[in-house]
């Protein structure tokens, strides 16, 4: 984890984790771990948490960590345009607004919207939410079952079920329910519901607190706590806890229809917390889920198979028997695009995979092909039994189907599997930006693939002390384009690509065994002596744990630290001094929580008094302006702070960027070109052509020398002819900083292809 730009970032700060030697994930997964009471939650950046309307109003709760930016809650009825209504401005430090004057039998649409200080642009964090203005359906616990018609605080019904039918007859409305306890016997949410706990006695929106966990519908018979079926207008759910007590099946089971689920806790269900099946593939509904948990469950804390478009912010996946998230399958019918986006939420100790994903196509795919896109940003995916982050690309038999898939913004550690893994087995485009992967028992990041030609990118990125390699590409014929990156002390090499060339630019490599394997290096700095100046903070050593016992821990190797040594194990955000070393066993002082076994131990100068990472370049260090550097340019700094937009990789940014990224290459590189014809990179969006020179997109033969390509540019493509009508040799392609958008975008990825030949 790193010092530097977390705090600027508006995060709360988190750790990073444990190494693991000899690589290598698989198997049934591990136990569940339940995380440290010192583990950052969500939010980790300003959003929107829940909503709550009634009679003329309604009531927004939010959080805004961090500082230097402005916000506001933006309300209106037409969602996709929520940024254009009157901002009504919120102060740091609050974390709710009631907004008045509101007409009844209306459906509201609510939004949190950030911009930098000093700025005008509005930027949406986090998720819209949905409230319909309208008198309530009103349940008590304690009321009097005599007096029970749920018109009033004074005459609301006792159970849920009565105010679901109620709500049912009148073709939806809103259930407001007061904290208590309820039994709930397989209960159906029925279309167009909006069920809110979190209300005192008086039932007042101003003294609701939908974050407190206090209205809890517990678990006493039947197969799901609750259910929604039958599709039409969307049940919300917000403030409740959903108990299973370790003995009821499942939380939630939603079929074929469209969710929000807002501040909502789904524990110690035996099998799934919330279950989503849309197996008929009727349209993708929307789920959207924000500030919710699901934790404990004895199979996957949410699982979904078919057609959905999912959106999740600030949420907790945490020590749930299987996946925390697992999607098997996410489906795209013919002609249709799904869209699945998780942002600022953690997956922590879960017993596979914190987050799970297969895209794939139906068994019947139609003429039209089908897409999907796909965002991670912003999460944390820690002590998993397995990989962090899985994305597995399953369509390989309908190879017409597309995906884009973007990893920005995380971090991956202490997982027993890989950090991040992406099986690209189809064809796909594929960036990870921004990326921190520490201390995973396999590969930090890894991209395997079957026959599909393509190009990943990771850029801006970190990977140490990983069992595997920082950086794999594997398999296949899917390269990976390697920028402005860091790859230290992983045990299986730095920079690795096994079947294919790949290529790395402007990155570090750091008491790294085998640096590089298989990549094409450029203006990439490899330091293998701790003394040497190169980073701010940065450990001295990392010596892998295969044991512990209490305060004592058994290397894994020869080396050990020395007396008096500042250590930290597992990246676990706590200093400890070695007291005492006994062949290769170490004990420290104070005593370190119980970590996922093997484990790495980081060794700090001695002197030093924290064991916190700042990769930022030193003053003086000998890695300064030796990055790639475009032709008659100023220098460029190496590593992930010398990229454009620098800032501190697995963390957001409070306001979030949009970036220009490659999306591709045509041909792809694996697929080699032939000599008369010419080469296509895409980006993610239409190109400023003023910004595209001779020292911006460069063209260097094999040789070594500059190949006077002819570059044009249409749209979000940039060609590159052949000097002369004819190729003379390979080539590889610079795009350096200073490319940016139409709309003024900068190009976050400067990088390197390599191609061949055909």
């Amino acid at each position: 984890m790193l010092l530097l730009l977390a705090l600027a970032a508006g995060c709360a700060r988190g750790r990073l984790g444990s190494a693991i030697p000899g690589g290598g994930g698989g198997g049934g997964g591990g136990g569940t771990i339940t995380p440290p009471a010192r583990a950052s939650l969500p939010p980790f950046g300003p959003a929107l948490l829940s909503c709550a309307a009634g009679d003329g109003e309604l009531r927004a709760d939010f959080a805004l960590p961090g500082s230097g930016y402005d916000a506001a809650i933006f309300v209106g009825t037409d969602r996709a345009n929520l940024l254009a209504t009157t901002p009504r401005p919120v102060a740091a430090g609050s974390s709710m607004l009631l907004v008045p004057g509101l007409a009844l039998g209306t459906e509201y649409f609510v939004a949190l919207g950030v911009r930098e200080h000093g700025t005008s642009d509005w930027r949406q964090s986090g998720l819209a939410l949905r409230a319909r203005v309208a008198r309530p359906i009103y349940v008590d616990a304690a009321a009097d079952p005599q007096r029970a018609d749920g018109r009033s605080p004074t005459t609301a019904f006792v159970e849920l079920s009565s105010a679901l039918i109620a709500a049912a007859l009148a073709g939806g409305g809103n259930v407001h329910v007061r904290d208590g306890e309820y039994a709930s016997t397989g209960l159906v949410v029925f279309a167009g519901t909006q069920v809110c706990g979190g209300f005192a006695a008086g039932f007042q929106l101003a003294e609701r607190d939908p974050r407190a966990a206090r209205t809890v519908l517990r678990g006493t018979g039947g197969t799901q706590l609750l259910s929604v079926a039958g599709g039409g207008a969307e049940v919300v759910l917000d403030g409740l806890v959903l108990e299973g007590a370790g003995s009821y099946p499942v939380g939630l089971d939603v079929d074929a229809s469209p969710l929000e689920l807002r501040s909502v806790t789904v524990r110690r269900f035996a099998s799934r917390g919330l279950r989503l099946r849309n197996t008929g593939l009727a349209g993708a509904p929307d789920v959207t889920i924000t500030g919710a948990s699901f934790s404990e469950n004895g199979g996957d804390g949410l699982s979904g198979q078919g057609s959905f478009d999912v959106r999740v912010d600030a949420s907790v996946f945490d020590a749930n028997v299987q996946e925390g998230f697992d999607f098997d399958d996410l489906v795209a019918d013919s002609a249709q695009t799904v869209d699945l986006a998780i942002t600022g939420s953690r997956f922590f100790g879960n017993g596979a995979e914190g987050i799970d994903i297969d895209l794939a196509a139906p068994p019947f795919p139609g003429a039209v092909p089908g897409a999907f896109r796909v965002e991670i940003r912003g999460c944390r995916v820690e002590s998993n039994g397995l990989a962090g982050l899985l994305l597995d690309i399953d369509y390989e038999t309908s190879p017409t189907w597309r995906a884009d898939l973007q990893v920005r913004e995380c971090f991956a550690r202490a997982n027993a599997g890989d950090g991040f893994h992406v099986d690209a087995d189809a064809p796909v485009t594929l960036a990870l930006h921004r990326v921190l992967a520490s201390g995973n028992g396999g590969d930090g990041i890894e991209v395997s693939s079957e026959s599909a030609h393509g190009l990943a990118l990771v850029t801006a990125s970190i990977a140490f002390g990983n069992g595997g390699a920082g950086v794999r590409a594997t398999q296949g014929n899917v390269p990976i384009a390697i920028s402005h990156a860091l790859a230290a002390g992983n045990a299986q090499g730095g920079f690795v690509s096994t079947a294919v060339l790949s290529s790395v630019s402007s990155s570090i490599t750091h008491l790294q065994g085998s640096p590089f394997v298989g990549v094409d290096a450029s203006g990439v700095v490899d330091v293998t002596d701790p003394a040497l100046a190169l980073f701010a903070w940065a450990p001295q050593a990392y010596l892998p744990v295969s044991s512990q016992d209490g305060a004592t821990l058994g290397l894994a190797a020869a080396a050990v630290p020395s007396l008096g040594a500042l250590v930290e194990l597992a990246d676990g955000d706590v200093a400890m001094r070695v007291t005492a070393v006994q062949g290769t066993r170490v004990s420290v002082e104070p005593a370190p929580a119980t970590a996922r076994m093997p484990a790495l131990l980081t060794v700090f100068d001695a002197a030093g008094r924290h064991v916190v990472e700042d990769f930022r370049l030193a003053t003086g260090s000998v890695a300064l302006g030796r990055g790639l550097a475009p032709s008659g340019g100023a220098p460029v700094d190496p590593g992930p702070f010398g990229a454009p937009a620098a800032a501190a990789p697995g963390f957001p940014l409070a306001v979030a960027v949009p970036l220009l990224r490659v999306l591709g290459i045509a041909p792809a590189p694996t697929e080699g070109v032939p000599a008369g014809d010419a080469v296509q990179v895409e980006f993610s969006a239409p190109l400023d052509p003023t910004s595209l020179d001779a020292a911006r997109v460069r063209v260097i033969g094999a040789s070594g020398r500059v190949l006077a390509a002819a570059v044009s540019v249409e749209g979000a493509r940039v060609r590159l002819a052949p000097p002369g009508g004819r190729w003379p040799e390979p080539f590889r392609i610079e795009l350096h900083a200073g490319l940016r958008g139409v709309d003024a975008r900068p190009f976050a990825t400067p990088l390197v292809l390599v191609m061949n030949l055909r």
